[in-house]
């Protein structure tokens, strides 16, 4: 209906993306917005779509979502509009990091645009608060994890979006990450995570729940929860739908099955989870991928060995 279509397959999403990744390879990503595009009502839900394709399938399908946010910023560099580009920007820099956390400084720079374009349109609490959430998640997966500052994002991440309407999967990522990074007050983040997995369990949000719930294991044992915890564990696993590539729900609840092991002093049953883990992500497209982008950087590496070796020594 509105001119684009999610790859069918794995292959058709890996040339999908490769396509996407040549087209914006020579792109400029700083240009101007003093005077973007006047869209049609069908180009601005063409938008829409890709945005919201690009935030809600990165939980189950992180191929496709990385497909979406690249034709999203091709569109925005095409509208010229600060707020298209903010968000593209800030969803690159969301998939640069989960895919190549070493890239340091390609994702502060595509962080730092998403900021300058966003400052253009002044008050925006929900794209200020988005940004500052994906900085927030950048943290946790960075080369050098800094707990102390992803959790300063997404504080300022939860009281930028506090009261605003249609942000609740924001407001459910912010606690996932918050509950990942516990502090001296694990009471409160006890009394924190219960609430809104039970809210979440609900309403019918399952993810946000089997990721509060797994995230917030290690917490609410600590506080003697355990029976909670094995609770909220049973009622996620009976309402998610296992993924057949490895998706986050997935993972963290075979993690959290392995860390309630370990409470109970039960290790050769979380040895067998995180077994279960190493084995679904080595037959995933994330592990192949991995393994693709292994064998690149592989094949640089003895094409300047020979390279090197041919070229005579200048001294």
């Amino acid at each position: 209906a509105v001119g684009f279509r999610l790859p069918r397959g794995k292959t058709a999403a890996l040339l999908s993306l490769a396509v996407t990744k040549t087209q914006l390879r020579w792109r400029k990503l700083d240009v101007d917005c003093s005077r973007p595009a006047r869209l049609s009502a069908v180009e601005r839900l063409r938008v829409e779509v890709l945005q919201t394709a690009a935030v809600v399938l990165a939980a189950h399908d992180s191929l496709s979502a990385a497909v979406s946010a690249d034709r999203l910023l091709l569109l925005a560099l095409q509208t010229r509009d600060p707020r298209y580009m903010a968000a593209a920007l800030q969803l690159q820099a969301f998939f640069l990091t989960a895919l190549s956390p070493h890239e340091e400084e390609p994702i502060a720079r595509l962080y730092g645009l998403a900021q300058r374009y966003a400052q253009q349109l002044g008050d925006d609490p929900v794209l200020h608060g988005w940004i500052e959430l994906d900085i927030g998640t950048g943290y946790a997966y960075a080369r050098e994890m800094s707990w102390g500052r992803s959790r300063e994002h997404l504080q300022k991440a939860l009281e930028l979006l506090r009261g605003c309407r249609g942000v609740r999967y924001f407001v459910d990522a912010t606690h996932i990450f918050l509950l990942m990074f516990p502090t001296s007050e694990l009471s409160r983040e006890a009394r924190t995570a219960v609430q809104v997995v039970e809210e979440a369990l609900s309403l019918g949000r399952v993810w946000c729940a089997g990721m509060v719930a797994c995230s917030s294991t290690m917490v609410r044992l600590a506080t003697g929860d355990a029976a909670g915890v094995a609770r909220h564990m049973l009622e996620v696993q009976a309402c998610w739908t296992a993924q057949e590539e490895m998706a986050f729900v997935d993972s963290a609840v075979l993690r959290a099955s392995a860390s309630i092991a370990h409470y109970h002093r039960e290790p050769e049953t979380a040895l067998s989870a995180y077994e279960q883990v190493w084995q679904r992500y080595e037959r995933s497209m994330l592990g192949r991928v991995a393994g693709i982008r292994r064998n690149m950087h592989s094949g640089r590496g003895l094409l300047s060995i020979a390279v090197a070796r041919r070229t005579p020594d200048p001294r």
